[in-house]
């Protein structure tokens, strides 16, 4: 009997990526931009309806498909500052659609940028001399 539950580890690359972009966010506004821009994403970019909306939590509704569910806090730093980290995952042991390692990638992105798309994709290859990706 085969049972999997969708959720595979990144590349080393897309995992440092991913590590390196979790969105910070400080004070009312800033942080109030950043957590809609989070409920933005998830709600454009999962199949499964964002079903759970608090100031530190949001979730989406689960399947046995490969759609994406996801679960975002908003988790404190120190004093000031919070950490908006996403989770993504589904119960399909073909893996999800998006993928969660790059959801991931692109939802910290989106909501770095207050929203607004990025152009940016994730990394598949390693940094180069400079620390550039490759």
């Amino acid at each position: 009997m085969l049972i999997g539950c969708g959720y595979s580890q990144p590349n080393p690359n897309l995992q440092y990526a991913i590590n390196n972009s979790v969105p910070t966010c400080s004070g009312a506004d800033d942080c109030g931009k950043k957590w809609e821009a989070a409920q933005l994403w998830l709600a454009k970019h999962t199949e499964n309806a964002v079903a759970l909306v608090t100031p530190v939590l949001i979730r989406t509704t689960e399947s046995d498909s490969t759609a994406l569910a996801a679960q975002v806090t908003k988790e404190p730093v120190d004093s000031a500052t919070y950490r908006i980290v996403f989770k993504g995952w589904c119960h399909n042991m073909f893996g999800c659609f998006p993928d969660h390692n790059q959801a991931a990638y692109e939802f910290n992105l989106f909501v770095s940028e207050n929203g607004i798309p990025s152009n940016r994709s994730a990394p598949t290859q390693g940094l180069n001399s400079q620390g550039s990706w490759k």
